[in-house]
Parts: C-alpha cells; structure tokens; sequence
C-alpha cells in the first residue's frame, strides 16, 4: 500500500481484491491476520 486511502475512509474487501489483483478471500485472511496481531481496524459487518 501507498497511502493511497485517507483515514477514516470507507473500504470493501471486494474493492481491495479488485485493486490488488487477489481473491476475496485473501483479503479477507490479511485482515483478519492484522486484526488478529492487534491493529487498529474499523471493520462493520456489511448491512
């Protein structure tokens, strides 16, 4: 990643499989990892 996301702003993870040529579900594992390893994310269960 190059920053390019402003804090706050709002991402899908099929937005970030789209942008980084990778599956739905390696998006979804990377996020549960960095979850897992105590950063700070604002993930909401899509409504």
């Amino acid at each position: 990643m190059d920053g390019d996301f402003k804090p706050g702003e709002r991402l899908t993870i099929a937005a970030l499989a789209e942008r980084y040529g990778t599956s739905i579900t390696s998006q979804r594992e990377a996020i549960f990892r960095l979850a897992s390893e105590r950063w700070k994310l604002g993930l909401r269960p899509q409504s």
